[in-house]
């Protein structure tokens, strides 16, 4: 089956949609109750009234489209070799584990922003730093994935350790930084405030930034069994393509490191959100990235891999 995705792009698509739509059939069928908890203030104005079924529908569309955003970026930036829907595939697995994760989620909607934060840390071989713009408009994007899912906030925590890996140190970076973050909240309390309404009357919105967290995920032993094998994978293809980075041009090891600092985002998502395996979706960007660098470069047990995909698949199936 991976043979195919360094083929044909039409063929990838039948595949990822047939995938895509095994994965979420029985939520279609039973949808889980969407996790209104979790949301930040946009999540509330744009699903707050949203029908179940509905939400697995809409789910599953930014899912795709979430995946197809990620392999786009991938390509432009020049992380894989081919155009390929590799990365879509992997992102579409990570996105799926665990019945409730198949609905419209926070963090589903949150992760176009995060996808976006990413590709604006990203060099090029013409310019090896960040330029202020691009410090400014990762802070931004980072911030706009606040205000549907506000424990994306932890996510800073990865955006301050890219600066310093790209030696930021300057005040102005660190200051645009800020203002980036800032920006989206100051530009929706002043759409508020012209419209006569404050934050505490809408949702909350300044409370929703310290999320309590108190949601709990019903999780079976078997998703249980699920997320550890997930976690086991993605750190495999991880230390296999840290191996692979150190062969490649200075651009590509600075942006691997830039996707791997976002796994200690992930990292404090979890925990904050008590491991629930639910949340192993924190990861699935840098798991559909490494996976598909590591699986273009290991050719000669390609056929276990396929076993390895079939029986992911299957899991995840019966699982949700």
């Amino acid at each position: 089956m991976l043979n195919i995705f360094r083929k044909d792009i039409w063929l990838q698509a039948v595949i990822v949609v047939l995938v895509a739509t095994l994965l979420w059939l029985r939520a279609l069928l039973e949808p889980p109750a969407v996790p209104f908890d979790e949301g930040g203030v946009l999540f509330m104005l744009l699903a707050g009234d949203i029908s179940p079924r509905l939400a697995v529908i809409v789910g599953w569309l930014l899912t795709m489209a979430g995946g197809l955003m990620l392999s786009w970026m991938l390509y432009n930036k020049k992380m894989i070799s081919h155009n390929t829907l590799m990365p879509m595939l992997f992102y579409i697995f990570a996105m799926s584990i665990g019945r409730h994760q198949t609905t419209l989620t926070p963090l589903l909607m949150a992760s176009f922003f995060l996808i976006a934060c990413i590709g604006q840390l990203m060099v090029t071989t013409s310019y090896l730093s960040l330029t202020i713009d691009k410090t400014f408009a990762a802070a931004a994007l980072l911030s706009m994935a606040t205000l549907f899912c506000p424990a994306a906030a932890v996510f800073i925590v990865p955006l301050m350790l890219c600066m310093v890996n790209y030696s930021l140190y300057s005040w102005r970076d660190w200051t645009m930084l800020i203002l980036g973050f800032l920006a989206p909240y100051i530009i929706l309390e002043t759409c508020f405030l012209l419209s006569n309404r404050l934050f505490y009357e809408n949702y909350l919105l300044w409370y929703s930034l310290i999320p309590a967290a108190t949601w709990r995920w019903p999780a079976s032993v078997g998703q249980w069994a699920l997320a550890g094998g997930f976690l086991t994978v993605l750190l495999v293809v991880w230390v296999a393509t840290a191996s692979i980075s150190q062969s490649r041009v200075v651009n590509f090891k600075k942006n691997t490191g830039a996707i791997a600092i976002f796994l200690i985002g992930g990292l404090l998502y979890a925990l904050w959100q008590h491991l629930t395996p639910i949340h192993t979706q924190a990861f699935a960007i840098p798991f559909a990235f490494a996976s598909t660098v590591y699986l273009y470069e290991e050719k000669k047990r390609e056929w276990i891999w396929d076993i390895v995909l079939c029986a992911l698949i299957l899991t995840i199936s019966i699982t949700n």
